[in-house]
């Protein structure tokens, strides 16, 4: 009777510990936080540039020489300082040109000449440009004549910029992203840090996109601002041109005034006089358009220069949204490299690429 109740009472401890074990085995699972923050990443702004164009520096003709010239001419019926200053130009005039030059100046119609100075500039084989030239060239070799011919001071502007012309090129590459695949349906922990992840890098990537479009933007600005910085360059040095011009031909004709007024020379001193005043006439409006075509050549350059200039903001501007938007991609990785450690320390099962 003893033996059965002992072995009664085996039995009855089996199960007891059996009981544990299945409670400890089926017990609650933990649970995990699979929550992990989104968005809320800041890519900054980028600091846009107003590019301000250069403008040319525009060029002068100076005529002192003829002013000193028509001072005297007006003064040689009173003061014979003057009338042997203009005597002593004459005979260098006669030294200076040959008969067929005389004669050919003689020809000139002093109406036209505007035009047709303008238009035999860019003409290679004008031979009224060729005579034009060719006697300021002999003045030059006068001193009583050489005053007569105008300076030039030249136009400056569409400088290289400083590295000989070249752009900056875009340094900073962005840094690649990779969108996760993660099933909708998925609850592990690794897809709820991939899934906060790709929530957040289109932010991201939202953001900067639109600062790209601000860059664009500006840029168009900046190239407009040249652009029309152009085109009022050129207006002005046209007006300049067409001035310059008004002022030489009231030059002309207040010296054709004065050598018809003159009552002490010679009809033969007349007749060089006349030729000396239209020659005077002629190599201003050489020269004048000579300086025109110089500063729309300045302008031309100044706008390559400005749109460089212009290309450079855009390069620096681009860079440093580049640069933003590496930044919050890499807080973005960290963030979810952060996540997954986090996984991996809770037990969470790998919800795998």
């Amino acid at each position: 009777m003893k033996r059965i109740l002992l072995k009664g009472s085996v039995l009855v401890a089996m199960l007891l510990i059996f009981s544990d074990c299945e409670q400890q085995i089926v017990g609650p699972v933990p649970n995990f936080d699979y929550e992990f923050p989104s968005g809320g990443i800041d890519v900054g702004d980028v600091t846009l540039e107003d590019v301000t164009p250069d403008d040319i520096t525009p060029g002068s003709m100076n005529t002192d020489g003829q002013t000193a010239f028509g001072s005297n001419l007006a003064n040689v019926n009173t003061n014979p300082a003057a009338l042997a200053a203009v005597r002593d130009q004459l005979t260098a005039l006669t030294q200076a040109l040959s008969t067929s030059q005389k004669n050919a100046v003689k020809g000139l119609n002093v109406n036209s000449l505007p035009t047709q100075i303008k238009n035999g500039v860019s003409d290679p084989n004008s031979n009224l440009i060729s005579l034009i030239a060719s006697i300021q060239g002999l003045l030059k070799d006068y001193p009583q004549l050489a005053p007569l011919v105008p300076t030039m001071t030249l136009p400056t502007g569409g400088r290289v910029l400083n590295d000989g012309g070249r752009t900056l090129e875009v340094t900073v590459p962005l840094i690649e992203t990779k969108v996760f695949a993660v099933n909708a349906l998925e609850l592990d922990c690794e897809a709820a840090a991939r899934r906060a992840y790709n929530t957040t890098v289109a932010e991201i990537d939202s953001a900067y996109n639109a600062q790209l479009v601000l860059i664009s933007n500006k840029d168009s600005e900046n190239i407009q601002a040249a652009i029309a910085l152009r085109t009022t360059s050129i207006a002005a040095a046209n007006t300049r041109y067409t001035e310059r011009n008004l002022v030489f031909r009231a030059q002309y004709d207040a010296f054709a005034a004065s050598i018809a007024s003159s009552t002490v020379f010679t009809p033969a001193e007349i007749e060089l006089l006349n030729i000396l005043n239209t020659l005077i006439y002629a190599i201003d409006l050489y020269n004048s358009t000579l300086l025109l075509n110089l500063e729309l050549t300045a302008i031309s350059n100044q706008l390559a220069a400005n749109l460089a200039k212009a290309a450079a903001a855009k390069t620096r501007m681009t860079n440093e949204a580049n640069a933003l938007r590496n930044t919050a991609v890499k807080a973005a990785t960290d963030r979810l490299n952060d996540g997954l450690n986090t996984c991996h320390n809770q037990g969470g099962a790998s919800g795998g690429d």
